[in-house]
């Protein structure tokens, strides 16, 4: 596979290049990126705080990305990063390119002061299993649990105003009309 792989730390400069290449991993794949996911990564490319992506490349050809989210542990004594994503195209796999991109992305993590790194895999497949532990993964001794949040619904109601109507996007617990800060 040649030797002029790199990773590059991907910012909100290169956002459409990283949604191009997700999308078409994920749909070799047989999958489909939602919405949310894609506002998600746009989130996480503004907001570095949040975390990092990474495009793992030979010249100008991408061939795996990474996507990292940032949190505090106590347990770990500091900043940590949980590798919630992570991809290599059709083709480019078991050719040691993964090993490159987590080499690639744990310095980069590693000079930023993370302390800790953590993988959510949703394959539980020997290949992803023997390559997690080659790397010097294990199996957490903690067991995570998930919900799923749904924002608060929001009502449309309609309001006549001099004959005219409008409609009014209101949440639960706003008041409607909406109070007016000199009304009493």
């Amino acid at each position: 596979m040649g030797d002029d792989i790199n990773v590059l730390r991907v910012g909100p400069q290169e956002s459409d290049r990283l949604m191009a290449f997700v999308r078409t991993v994920l749909v070799s794949d047989g999958l489909a990126p939602e919405s949310d996911q894609e506002k998600a990564i746009e989130q996480l490319l503004l907001t570095p705080t949040l975390g990092r992506a990474w495009l793992l490349t030979r010249g100008e050809e991408d061939l795996g990305y990474a996507l990292a989210i940032f949190s505090h542990s106590i347990d770990e004594g500091g900043p940590v990063a949980m590798l919630n994503d992570l991809h290599l195209r059709e083709g480019t796999r078991s050719h040691g390119l993964g090993q490159k991109l987590f080499d690639g992305l744990e310095k980069d993590l590693r000079d930023s002061g993370i302390v800790a790194v953590s993988l959510k895999s949703s394959s539980a497949s020997s290949t992803s299993k023997w390559l997690y532990g080659r790397l010097g993964y294990a199996q957490s001794k903690h067991v995570f649990f998930e919900k799923r949040l749904k924002p608060k619904e929001t009502t449309v109601e309609v309001a006549k105003n001099s004959g005219a109507r409008r409609l009014i996007l209101r949440k639960p617990g706003m008041s409607f009309p909406p109070k007016r800060a000199d009304d009493k």
